[in-house]
């Protein structure tokens, strides 16, 4: 009885492992050689990431998207759900480096960039 068990629960943890394994996330809207910089008018956050991004990182090829349309809305939620950002809490700037993310902007997040932008310099 206790071999039953024991096969038993070792499916369980092989097939447990697998369904972690294939969360590896594939999208054909998202490209991990892009940075992707999700903003809104509205946000004073979104405008100091992005003079400081502009002014220090001039050779960086960013995609700046403007969440006023669908969609640019629609790819942001597909970079949200690469990351599993609960969508009660995504909000701009969101920046989505290949296999890192940036959401909300202060020195913190400043130097998380500096530190990821290595990574897409040409």
């Amino acid at each position: 009885m206790k071999k039953i068990i024991y096969i038993i629960l070792s499916g369980i943890m092989i097939s447990n492992a697998n369904a972690q394994m294939s969360k590896i996330y594939k999208s054909d809207k998202i490209d991990d050689k892009t940075i992707y910089f999700f903003t809104k008018d509205s946000c004073p956050y979104c405008k100091e990431a992005e003079e400081y991004i502009t002014k220090n990182h001039k050779n960086l090829k960013i995609e700046f998207k403007n969440i006023s349309n669908q969609e640019n809305i629609n790819l942001m939620i597909e970079c949200a759900d690469k990351f599993e950002i609960d969508k009660r809490s995504v909000g701009t700037p969101l920046i989505c480096m290949g296999q890192h993310y940036i959401l909300g902007w202060n020195e913190e997040s400043q130097n998380k960039f500096d530190k990821l932008a290595i990574q897409f310099k040409y």
